[in-house]
């Protein structure tokens, strides 16, 4: 009886070398991909907020990258503004533990700008013309 109740033991002891690692390596890698998510997603958002802000967009995208509370290594923005678009890219690394490379990624974020008033005087004149004839 002494006998069985020790193989029985050992027996689990050989299950657990082979289980414990999968499941540290499955919440590593878990944990890695939540991480690369999260930096994307606040990047994302924080790239078109930057790009919708009124005429202060670098300003904004510098102070986004500031307030971001996960970084790996050196994030980076750019900003492209002309007169009829705004882009905002940032770029950075995301920390993975279950790899000994970070996880790279670029965000843009896009936005055309508006002529509002353009746009009014154009229809204006359609509607102008359309009474006219």
């Amino acid at each position: 009886m002494k006998f069985k109740e020790e193989l029985e033991r050992g027996s689990f002891t050989v299950e657990a070398v082979f289980v414990v690692p999968i499941v540290l390596f499955a919440l590593f890698f878990l944990l890695s991909v939540q991480f690369y998510l999260h930096q994307r997603t606040w990047f994302t958002a924080a790239a078109y907020e930057a790009a919708m802000s009124s005429e202060q967009e670098t300003e904004k995208a510098q102070r986004l990258l500031q307030e971001n509370p996960i970084t790996l290594g050196k994030a980076e923005y750019s900003a492209d503004i002309g007169k009829k678009k705004i882009v905002i890219t940032y770029r950075g690394q995301a920390f993975s533990a279950w790899i000994l490379k970070a996880w790279d990624y670029e965000i843009q974020g896009r936005i055309e700008r508006q002529q509002p008033v353009t746009h009014i005087r154009r229809l204006h004149v359609l509607k102008t013309a359309g009474s006219q004839g």
